[in-house]
């Protein structure tokens, strides 16, 4: 059982848990029930690069006059790079291991928006550690030959949980959440 508390200093790796949960869902049933496919194909272009930042990087900034336009501009930016990385996933048959570069590519640059868009304490050696293993993790799905829609929702459960523990590290150390401690 999750407390309040726990909640409260976990919402992001929770909260990517949750989502992850139903991305590997979602992926998952498209192998298994055909007419989930469509929807599938419509939605997950964009959905992760909406509800990620929404759920796991909590705009806790500073109040001052570009603010809002920061969190405007991180917030495109995410839904750019997912739709991008959806693009470079949609090469798999013509370049070799484009899914692994994609899943490591779609983290750094997401990572890297948070860090600099948003001031975010994310230590590059941290970032380069959550890209590799981001991408990795979609190896399984990428060498074996039939591209399984099954193979590929774990691959995204596991990218989001390492980006949300990350990004989890962070809100822990945030002065805005130390403050409210």
């Amino acid at each position: 059982m999750i407390t309040t508390e726990t909640y409260q200093s976990n919402k992001p790796f929770i909260n990517s848990l949750i989502t992850g949960l139903f991305y590997f869902l979602f992926t998952v049933s498209v192998y298994f029930i055909e007419v989930t496919k469509i929807p599938y194909m419509v939605l997950m272009p964009y959905l992760p690069g909406v509800t990620f930042p929404l759920l796991t990087t909590y705009y806790n900034l500073p109040n001052d006059k570009r603010t809002d336009k920061k969190v405007f501009i991180h917030f495109v930016l995410s839904v750019l790079v997912n739709h991008g990385c959806v693009w470079l996933y949609s090469g798999e048959g013509s370049m070799p291991h484009i899914v692994v570069a994609a899943g490591a590519v779609g983290s750094l640059l997401y990572l890297l928006t948070t860090k600099y868009i948003l001031r975010k304490r994310l230590s590059l050696t941290m970032i380069w550690l959550a890209s590799t293993s981001s991408g990795l993790v979609f190896l399984p799905y990428d060498l074996q030959g039939t591209k399984s829609f099954f193979m590929l929702g774990p691959a995204i459960l596991i990218w989001t949980l390492i980006n949300g523990l990350l990004l989890n590290r962070e809100y822990k150390i945030s002065p805005i959440q130390v403050a409210k401690a």
